[in-house]
């Protein structure tokens, strides 16, 4: 498992957001949060590399400083869009939804 975070909306997940305290589960406790933190982690490390990308097409270079855009443009990705668990699952369906339908796009349709 990526990180020892309880899927949302999970008996865990509830206990922590009731009592502010962070416990870490155990590996391997629950499968079920493995696709959830994959589609999280995921989606932060794609937007880095989509925002290094992008300023290195921009500025025609390769350096360290679009590397450093990358890496600053990942915690504003992550409080627009996942600072909460509702904003949380609603972006894991739309990266995971994206995900499908490109698969499906590049085996069925082209």
């Amino acid at each position: 498992m990526v990180t020892p975070i309880y899927p949302a909306h999970t008996i865990e997940a509830k206990r922590e957001a009731a009592t502010g305290i962070f416990k870490a589960a155990p590996p391997f406790k629950s499968l079920s949060s493995v696709p959830s933190n994959a589609l999280a982690f995921g989606a932060l490390l794609g937007i880095q590399r989509f925002s290094c990308r992008s300023m290195e097409l921009v500025r025609a270079k390769e350096d360290v400083y679009n590397d450093l855009f990358g890496c600053l443009t990942m915690p504003l990705y992550y409080r627009l869009f996942m600072n909460t668990d509702r904003r949380l699952v609603l972006h894991n369906r739309a990266v995971g939804s994206a995900v499908i339908l490109s698969i499906l796009y590049a085996s069925i349709i082209a």
